[in-house]
């Protein structure tokens, strides 16, 4: 069995905790994801990059099913995370795992797969359809048409 190099964090309200199985790497976060812990979480997901590669994983799990909060800031850090696998200079799935209870959580993670439709995720925990971050709507059909924005004659 390989050695993960990564140990849980805590790090002010923000806890981050690996667990390996098979080829699947599954970071799950939970507390507040503040201006406090941006930087923690920004050098733990470089970490998690570097891990991944190292282990030649195919994939990467986010539970964030117990995190209260996650500010731009930190989304940002997961954009900064996201870019190589954009770029190709990367390859693995990101899932990000959500409770669809919470709203928030899927909302604020489509940006993030829509900058990567095709390895970013995101699946609801309570059976929920998978998918690109809409409920498993595709992005187009919640964009209105031109005729809907007309006003009435």
């Amino acid at each position: 069995m390989t050695q993960l190099a990564l140990r849980k964090l805590s790090q002010d309200r923000l806890t981050i905790e690996p667990v390996l199985d098979g080829s699947t790497l599954t970071i799950s976060l939970a507390g507040t994801s503040d201006s406090f812990s941006v930087k923690a979480l920004g050098l733990y997901l470089g970490e998690v990059a570097e891990e991944v590669v190292r282990l030649g994983l195919t994939s990467v799990a986010f539970d964030v099913t117990k995190l209260g909060l996650l500010n731009s800031s930190s989304l940002k850090q997961f954009i900064t995370f996201l870019r190589p696998i954009k770029l190709g200079t990367l390859k693995f799935t990101v899932e990000f795992l959500v409770d669809d209870q919470i709203p928030w959580q899927r909302r604020c993670l489509a940006a993030l797969v829509r900058m990567c439709p095709i390895d970013v995720s995101v699946r609801d925990i309570n059976g929920g359809a998978p998918g690109n971050g809409s409920g498993g709507i595709p992005y187009a059909m919640h964009s209105p048409s031109s005729a809907s924005l007309r006003r009435p004659s």
